[in-house]
Formats: C-alpha cells, structure tokens, sequence
C-alpha cells in the first residue's frame, strides 16, 4: 500500500514534469523517465529508507510498464504534459496504469 501511495505521488510531480519535443516510447535517453524514476526513489526511500537499488529496479519497471500498455495517443498526451483540453482523459488512464504497474513490478 505505501508503494502505490508512493507512486501515486511520484506520478503527480512527473505529470507537471516532461519535454514537450518528444513524442516517441522508444528513446535512448528519455528526460521523463528520469524524474519519475528519480521522484519514484527519493519518494520510497523517504517511507523506508533502505531500499537503493531495489527501489531504483521498482520505479523503472514501473515506467517501462506503463508506457508499453499506454497507447501512442496516450503517451503522445504524455509527452505534451497533457496541455491540450482533449490530454485530459489521458492523464486519469496513465494514473490507474502507474498504479496497476507498480503491483506488478514488486
């Protein structure tokens, strides 16, 4: 429960997180994936700080996860920091799936 919690929070900073040029899932460096990890870590080492690697393992999985269920929509919406009126819809269903991932990833 505290790592969903956890995520669910990681999740809220990377929404208002991101750059706007990328539009693509497969990227050899991706900047968002790097806050959410980043925010992810820091987030659980702070409930329990002993973690590390474990931790850094979780939110990565977590990550990759959710944008390979994510359509190209809905990563698209993503990337643009959901800006447009019509991303909103998207952002509910990137939430339910950082949270179905995490359970995944344990």
């Amino acid at each position: 429960m505290k790592n969903i919690l956890i995520l669910f929070v990681a999740t809220s900073i990377i929404a208002s997180c991101g750059n706007s040029d990328t539009d693509t899932v497969d990227q050899v460096y991706d900047p968002q994936k790097d806050i959410f990890v980043s925010e992810c870590v820091k987030s659980a080492n702070n409930v329990t700080p002993m973690g590390g690697d474990i931790y850094y393992k979780q939110c990565s999985c977590t990550w990759n996860k959710t944008l390979e269920s994510m359509n190209t929509t809905e990563v698209a919406a993503m990337r643009r920091e959901w800006s447009k009126p019509s991303d909103i819809q998207y952002y509910t269903t990137f939430l339910s799936e950082v949270m179905k991932n995490s359970v995944q990833c344990l």
